[in-house]
């Protein structure tokens, strides 16, 4: 049961715009045949980039959420680049409730679901896929009725321009109230998508138990991810895809990548999760290829990837740097989390010099003072590929951390020195709880927590646990899992409870871990 505090909230209404815009082949190494820690272990079937144009969403009009709904298949839709809308706000008709049930749920016109993510105290990030023609609606709303699908006080609605093939982000914010349950669903004429829902952030100087799952690697040949579908009903604050959210590896065009996500989208899993959940996500290597190099890949491969990335998850675009993923999110005076990408602005030329780039200079700069001046009790690194040291026959440290010294010192260095640091990564297809170091080592009181896999397997995991010192590798798993964390800042002292949970919801593990 989640120990939180029962939220509340009001109705407001407000008017803006928002942009949105193989077999092993290498039998040790990370998140593909040639990764940072360890093989796929099934074949695969089936500046630092060019700048790509983000997608504009128009949002229009202001006013507001409801009950789970019931899935349905999703299917890809293909379209055209369209060039970014920029139009003035304009009033929908004015309206005090939403009642789900006046709207036929259509799975043609929104194939994809919903999703939410990146919340704020007072908004969040909405999305779908909308096949139809012109603008769209969301209306978020204070869910009152007993059962599916849902009526109540509307709180906010919004008029939003899709994006480049149908994809739509209404970034909400300034209207809602913090740590609040809403729901919401996207409305075109008398045709509605399913109605999911979403908890906004605490307010600046709250600090309430938090509750947030994490997971990566979800390869779709092990659909259809159970574990998420276990982690749907876990109401969770917030949910963490750390990376290989999707295998797109041999997509060439924007629509191969598309097909991708929308392959992994359409599961019962993933639909399962958007619908209770809101997410934050970064990505790995298998969102554009296997162990992909930013200095001598693809530029346009590159950036085609990337844009389809952000088609497909409800992130807030920094305005000013509408390409980069790095970010952070807070939740309150309780946790931070510092979102990483530790895959598009790394400099494998580098990695053996004092000035080796595992991650930008800028990013590098932003990750110390932000953690440096975090009000938070808990900070959360959101690592995809681990920062721990592993044994001598893990291959492909050039894939990782590890590979780049200098740097890695430097802001293991930095985080020493801060209280309630947390290392949580995904990528090498195991569950664990481990240090950064081996016993002796400077950075040995380091902890961090690797995620999943949430489908995905790696066959040297079983050589780890025969091999790896348990003084370092506290505890591994290779079973399907996701991870819940228990964020409680008034413990004495403060403590983050880590379960991994299977796809029957048993846990495999709990360690509680003390700042």
């Amino acid at each position: 049961m989640n120990p939180r505090e029962p939220k509340a909230g009001a109705i407001s209404r407000r008017t803006f715009i928002a942009t949105s815009a193989a077999g092993v082949a290498a039998a040790l190494g990370a998140c593909g045949s040639d990764g940072g820690g360890g093989p796929d272990g099934v074949p695969f079937d089936g500046t630092i980039f060019d700048t790509v144009a983000a997608d504009t969403a128009v949002v229009i009009d202001s006013v507001a959420d409801t009950a789970a709904d019931t899935a349905v298949a999703d299917t890809a839709v293909a379209d055209t680049a369209d060039p970014p809308v920029d139009t003035e706000p304009e009033d929908s008709s004015p309206i005090d409730t939403f009642d789900a049930s006046d709207y036929v749920e259509d799975p043609v016109l929104f194939p994809l679901g919903v999703q939410s993510g990146d919340p704020l105290p007072d908004g969040a990030v909405l999305w779908t896929r909308f096949t139809g023609e012109g603008d769209v609606e969301v209306f978020v709303f204070r869910n009152t009725a007993e059962g599916p699908p849902g009526a109540g006080p509307l709180s906010q609605r919004e008029k939003v321009t899709p994006g480049a093939a149908g994809f739509v982000h209404a970034d909400l914010g300034g209207v809602l109230d913090p740590w609040t349950e809403y729901h919401y669903c996207f409305v075109d004429g008398t045709r509605r998508s399913r109605v999911a829902r979403f908890r906004t952030a605490p307010a600046a100087a709250a600090s309430p138990v938090v509750v947030f799952g994490a997971g990566s690697c979800s390869k779709y040949l092990y659909r259809p991810f159970e574990v998420l579908s276990r982690a749907s009903e876990a109401d969770l604050d917030l949910f963490l895809l750390l990376g290989d959210t999707v295998y797109a590896d041999g997509a060439d065009d924007a629509e191969d990548y598309r097909e991708k996500w929308a392959e992994n989208f359409g599961t019962d899993g993933y639909r399962d999760l958007f619908r209770t959940t809101p997410c934050v996500a970064t990505w790995d290597d298998h969102e554009v290829a296997n162990n992909w190099d930013p200095e001598t890949g693809d530029a346009a491969l590159i950036a085609t990837a990337r844009a389809a990335f952000f088609e497909h998850l409800a992130i807030r675009r920094a305005p000013d740097a509408p390409e980069r993923i790095w970010r952070s999110v807070r939740y309150g005076r309780t946790l931070e989390v510092f979102v990483l990408d530790c895959r598009g602005e790394k400099r494998p030329s580098t990695r053996k010099t004092e000035a080796a780039e595992y991650i930008s200079v800028a990013q590098m700069t932003w990750l110390k003072a932000a953690l440096t001046a975090s009000p938070a009790t808990f900070k959360v690194i959101m690592n995809s590929v681990p920062i721990t040291n592993m044994p001598i026959y893990w291959l492909n440290a050039d894939e990782r951390w590890e590979g780049y010294d200098a740097q890695r010192d430097e802001i293991l260095a930095h985080t020493a020195g801060i209280p309630g640091v947390l290392w949580v990564s995904g990528d090498f297809h195991y569950g664990s709880v481990q240090h950064v170091d081996k016993p002796g080592d400077p950075f040995f009181a380091q902890i961090e927590v690797l995620t999943g896999p949430l489908a995905q397997i790696n066959p040297a995991t079983g050589l780890l646990q025969a091999t790896g010192d348990p003084a370092q590798f506290e505890w591994i798993t290779d079973s399907f899992n996701y991870t819940r964390f228990t964020a409680d800042p008034a413990a004495a002292p403060p403590a983050i409870t880590v379960d991994h949970v299977g796809p029957d919801g048993t846990v495999l593990h709990t360690r509680t871990l003390t700042f």
